[in-house]
């Protein structure tokens, strides 16, 4: 209860940097689910207008778009809450029943929100960190077939819900596999449940679609397409230092108690390790794995720690008290999207009624926000944050726009009306002020609406 308490108190205290470009975009998609039903073809962007649009994460877009609709973006921010502590609690209560204590199971806890803490929001990702806490218990605690197909009904939902699910389908293929060889007797239903692993990420309505679609997200980063998305950056010194710390004593662990870890386990850890090197995103996984599995494996260096069991009830008491305080003042919060340009949508409304063939260019932080509270930009915005439908050369061309690079104001003619985030991209508002004819409409410290 008290680690549940704290990954619950990690979201509710920070709900002024919650609401990201990808929330934004579950709630556009959620909302054009329960409008039109599962989209096909695109017809939010104009640059995308037409092509194939696989929705893979349609079913976390709905229960992120249902969820705003009943209770508004409070009611969307303590569900995220919610679904954090769950995370954590299916971890806690795993490595306690492999023989952690309180203390170690708290630490691994702690490193494992770390881990988490920057890509904590509302979007589908969120429920991918529960199915994968869940996956984890499952494949490390199965003695027979019949505890492993547990796995398979988690993977058919999370196939609607976000794409990771792929790695954990190949995780519990594995398991599958190794178990087959080990138990001869059972190696019929063991292969039989990796069968149904290696088929449940295509249990969807995009079956078809969607290995197409799992290489193009694989390639988002690729140096042709000229897009720098920062999700998708490799870990390095620069940006990863903890990362590598961890990773480097995680490994001294493994070394000094190899005959106590299951190779399984060291493979989900090392494969999530090189899963976040290659892209920082994974790392939140890498901190699942570390949340689950670690406790018991340093649970020997705590031996001789012993935490009364009231002091956990007090923690447990004192986490549950400030999440019902921290969910009130979100319920009651005047404002949960500090960070956007809100007064810019008056301004945005009315040269849009005024400039009705003029079409929308934003930064990609802006795009989806702006397409949630004006729906009318729906077929006139040049391009939001679905990066994966963005061919090659659609792709360099946004890089060229958004880096502000030589020939970016020829890219979007027709785009005469432009809502730049003068942080993320200080050189491209600058640049546009000097356009012959361009005008200021509104600006604030932080945003520029400009027609040209």
């Amino acid at each position: 209860m008290a680690i549940a308490g704290a990954a619950a108190v990690t979201v509710l205290s920070r709900t002024s940097v919650l609401m990201t470009a990808d929330a934004y975009l579950a709630l556009v998609c959620g909302r054009f689910i329960a409008a039109h039903g599962l989209p096909s073809l695109d017809t939010l962007a104009t640059v995308t207008r037409g092509q194939s649009w696989v929705d893979q994460q349609w079913l976390g877009q709905l229960v992120i778009y249902a969820m705003a609709r009943v209770g508004g973006l409070r009611l969307l921010i303590v569900h995220e809450a919610m679904v954090t502590a769950a995370t954590f609690a299916v971890s806690a209560r795993f490595a306690m029943k492999r023989g952690a204590s309180f203390l170690p199971t708290a630490l691994a806890a702690a490193v494992g929100l770390f881990f988490c803490f920057l890509f904590l929001a509302p979007r589908p990702q969120i429920f991918s960190l529960l199915f994968f806490a869940l996956i984890l218990a499952i494949v490390a605690d199965a003695p027979r077939p019949r505890e492993l197909l547990w796995a398979i009904p988690v993977l058919v939902v999370w196939a609607n819900v976000h794409g990771v699910v792929i790695f954990a389908a190949g995780i519990v293929g594995l398991r599958a596999l190794v178990s087959a060889a080990q138990v001869r007797r059972d190696a019929a239903s063991y292969l039989g449940v990796g069968m149904l692993a290696a088929l449940s990420p295509f249990a969807s309505p995009y079956a078809l679609q969607l290995p197409g679609y799992f290489v193009s997200v694989w390639h988002l980063q690729d140096s042709a397409r000229h897009l720098r998305i920062l999700e998708w950056l490799p870990l390095d010194l620069t940006n990863g230092r903890s990362f590598f710390l961890v990773v480097v004593v995680l490994a001294a662990l493994l070394v000094q108690r190899r005959k106590d870890t299951s190779r399984l386990e060291t493979f989900i850890l090392a494969f999530t390790a090189l899963s976040a090197w290659r892209a920082n995103r994974n790392v939140q996984f890498f901190g699942l794995a570390i949340a689950a599995y670690v406790p018991a494996l340093v649970q020997p260096h705590f031996a001789r720690v012993r935490l009364p069991q009231r002091l956990t009830q007090v923690c447990a008491a004192i986490a549950l008290v400030a999440v019902l305080v921290l969910s009130v003042r979100v319920v009651r919060a005047p404002d949960l999207e500090s960070g956007m340009p809100m007064a810019a949508l008056p301004a945005l409304h009315e040269v849009m009624l005024a400039q009705p063939a003029a079409g929308v260019v934003t930064s990609e932080l802006y795009a989806d926000w702006a397409l949630w509270h004006e729906p009318a930009l729906a077929g006139r915005l040049a391009f939001d944050v679905r990066y994966e439908l963005l061919s090659d050369e659609q792709s360099r061309a946004v890089g060229t726009f958004l880096s502000a690079r030589p020939g970016w104001q020829t890219v979007y003619p027709e785009a005469s009306i432009a809502l730049i985030d003068k942080r993320a991209a200080p050189s491209l508002a600058a640049q546009y002020t000097r356009l012959p004819n361009a005008r200021v409409l509104w600006e604030d410290g932080r945003a520029r609406l400009m027609l040209r």
